[in-house]
C-alpha cells in the first residue's frame, strides 16, 4: 500500500472517530441493520448508513481501522442489550411464525426493503406525473393563446 493510501486511510479514520465522538451507543441504534445470511440473521451496524453520512466513497468499508472499530461497538451494544444476537434461521415454519422477518415491518433505524422499493416506484411515478403535467400545461397554455386570438378576431390562426 502506498504511502498516499495510508494518509488517506488515516484521514478517513480520524474524520470517523470526530464523528463517533458526538455519538452515544443508543444513537448508534439508528446506524444498525438486520439482514439474512445463508441461515443466519445477522444484525450489525451497517457501514453504507455512516458512509452516506461522511461521504468518503470506497474506501471507507476497505478500512480496516474503521471495521475494527465498529466491530468493538458492535460487541459493546450487544452487552448492554442495543444489538440482538445473531439468530439462526431454521426451517420454514419459524419463517413464517416469526413477524419481525416481514417484509412490511420497517427494520431498526430505517425502511424494509420493501418500503424502499415502494418509496422508489412512487418517485418515479411523481417524476412521470410532473413531467406529463409539464406537458399539458404547455398546451394549456398554447390553446388559451389560440382562443383568445379567436375571441380577438373571430378567425382561426395559421
Amino acid at each position: 500500500m502506498s504511502s498516499s493510501n495510508l494518509d488517506k486511510n488515516q484521514e478517513n479514520y480520524r474524520t470517523y472517530l470526530r464523528w463517533r465522538e458526538g455519538k452515544t451507543l443508543e444513537e448508534l441504534v439508528f446506524y444498525t441493520s438486520r439482514r439474512k445470511a445463508g441461515s443466519v440473521k445477522k444484525h450489525k451496524i451497517a457501514l453504507s448508513k455512516i458512509n452516506n453520512e461522511l461521504q468518503m466513497g470506497s474506501s471507507f468499508a476497505q478500512n480496516g481501522l474503521i471495521r475494527a472499530d465498529i466491530a468493538k461497538i458492535e460487541v459493546q451494544m450487544r452487552q448492554v442489550g442495543l444489538l440482538d444476537q445473531d439468530e439462526r434461521i431454521d426451517g420454514r415454519e419459524e419463517k413464517a411464525s416469526d413477524p419481525s422477518l416481514s417484509t412490511v415491518q420497517p427494520s431498526v433505524g430505517g425502511l424494509s426493503a420493501a418500503d424502499r422499493k415502494r418509496l422508489s416506484e412512487l418517485e418515479e411515478e411523481n417524476a412521470y406525473l410532473r413531467e406529463e403535467l409539464k406537458v399539458k400545461d404547455t398546451a394549456l397554455r398554447r390553446y388559451g393563446l389560440i382562443d383568445r386570438f379567436m375571441s380577438d378576431t373571430m378567425r382561426l390562426p395559421r
